[in-house]
């Protein structure tokens, strides 16, 4: 209870990344303090997650606001994860998991070539400077709406009022999610 209340502080100063992990039951099974925009799964831990049938929840928070990194998403290929999960400080909430086209062995590929292509689909060209930057920081946000529209992950995003550039910038976006998901179907083929 002691780790869970140190997790619960580093969460409220805003700066330290917290990691939880939940059993399938929902109970409890390791709390991991990390530092300011990472945190380290513990070895032990790891070894739980390559583990298959162990179905581990990984909830962790965000300080800064952004979705699903590359880091967390490459933790479903670890197949004892069921789920990876991210809380930003601002409340907007990220959750993600294998999809029926999910491949663990091409995985990381598809991702890399998602997160490569992400910018180019949104065209910020002749936005002001600060949109850009707002767009730039939607990009893993994005991807994880692409590999849902293709099947390789189940995602759902709850925002907060500090991604407003969707609302702002919603045809660009809705047009980059199509055509990076058309990319990224072909990609998957029968299954990633």
């Amino acid at each position: 209870m002691l780790l869970l209340s140190a997790c619960v502080a580093a969460l409220l100063s805003g700066r330290a990344e917290c990691l939880v992990a939940r059993g399938p039951d929902g109970q409890i099974a390791l709390v991991e303090i990390g530092a300011v925009g990472h945190v380290d799964i513990p070895p032990a831990l790891d070894t739980i997650l390559l583990t298959p049938g162990q179905r581990i929840s990984l909830l962790h928070n965000h300080p800064q606001s952004l979705g699903l990194s590359d880091a967390d998403l490459l933790q479903l290929c670890k197949a004892g994860v069921a789920s990876v999960e991210a809380i930003s400080n601002d409340g907007a909430r990220y959750r993600g998991a294998r999809g029926p086209r999910f491949d663990a062995d091409r995985f990381a590929l598809v991702l890399r070539r998602a997160i490569d292509l992400a910018p180019r689909y949104l065209n910020l060209v002749g936005l002001p400077p600060d949109e850009q930057s707002s767009l730039r920081r939607e990009g893993n946000h994005l991807v994880c709406l692409a590999l849902a529209d293709a099947g390789v992950i189940e995602y759902r995003a709850q925002l907060s009022a500090a991604h407003g550039v969707w609302a702002r910038e919603a045809a660009r976006c809705q047009r980059a999610r199509a055509d990076l998901g058309a990319v990224l179907r072909h990609m998957a083929r029968d299954r990633l």
